[in-house]
């Protein structure tokens, strides 16, 4: 039985999965994902080649971050999993990579022994995973080809065909441009989360988004800020950045604050829009560099 969710229902998918084990055999978790916990999903199903995890979120998802950490805490206690981003928002992916997802966790129930294996359907699947990551290199989407490769590495590992894939990841680990890459996506992705988390208090410090700045209803927040023309500071964010956009210069100042706070303090580099207030306290502080 395979289990799929979205968002919340992802997250229950996986508790079902730790719940029913032996009767599951693979959950597709899309946008969605749980933290760590004795006895989740990381520990409970550890070393078990029988479950398979599928994980997906867009770009610009609020809950990206959260869908890959689960994926390397997997990698760690070697729970097979493949995790996989697509363009876009909080949602479902296109529908290849849905069937690319069922496809998958069949393959992972021939390879656990729940499936007959099928090893002319396999060899097809390997040579058209091969050709995908070789393109995406070619591409320049080199974090994308590294997250194939090291899966082919993962799920092919029986098959003498995959030491191009396996041989092929070493090289592009080490890439110094790819390492930056890397590190800059986490960075802006736990600043997306940050500020989702910090937004709905700003708007209940001010008690009034309108009446408190002061802002006119015919200005127009500056380039560097995604917002409507009209002020929606409290409704629609002034302050949200989007995963992977270059146009925001994000910085976070880790400094000591008190229990119960979250340990990280924001500074959004740019030029703050007229009459908007400068959010301080537990929130951020926008305007400053």
């Amino acid at each position: 039985m395979y289990l799929a969710g979205f968002s919340g229902t992802a997250r229950a998918a996986l508790g079902f999965a730790v719940a029913l084990r032996g009767h599951v055999a693979g959950v597709i978790a899309v946008g969605g994902a749980l933290g760590f916990a004795t006895g989740g999903p990381e520990t409970a199903l550890a070393a078990d080649s029988t479950v398979a995890y599928f994980g997906s979120a867009g770009t610009q998802d609020l809950n990206y971050e959260e869908v890959f950490a689960m994926a390397d805490r997997f990698r760690t206690t070697r729970v097979p999993f493949r995790v996989l981003a697509f363009d876009g928002p909080h949602g479902w992916p296109p529908p290849d990579m849905c069937g690319d997802a069922l496809d998958w966790l069949e393959l992972r129930a021939m390879l656990g022994g729940l499936r007959a294996m099928d090893s002319g359907w396999v060899g097809a699947r390997l040579a058209g995973e091969l050709a995908r990551a070789a393109e995406l290199e070619r591409l320049g989407l080199w974090a994308d080809a590294l997250r194939l490769d090291e899966a082919i590495g993962r799920d092919y590992a029986r098959w003498p065909e995959a030491k191009e894939a396996t041989d092929r990841a070493p090289a592009l680990r080490r890439s110094p441009v790819l390492a930056k890459y890397e590190a800059e996506v986490r960075r802006l992705a736990r600043v997306h989360v940050n500020l989702a988390f910090y937004e709905p208090r700003a708007y209940l410090a001010t008690a009034h988004p309108v009446a408190r700045c002061g802002c006119s209803r015919r200005q127009r927040p500056s380039a560097r800020f995604r917002a409507t023309p009209a002020c929606s500071f409290g409704k629609r964010s002034l302050l949200r950045p989007r995963i992977n956009e270059r146009a925001w210069r994000v910085s976070a100042r880790p400094q000591a604050v008190s229990a119960g706070r979250f340990p990280t303090v924001l500074t959004l580099a740019g030029r703050r829009p007229s009459g908007m207030p400068r959010i301080r306290g537990r929130t951020t502080t926008a305007g400053t560099a």
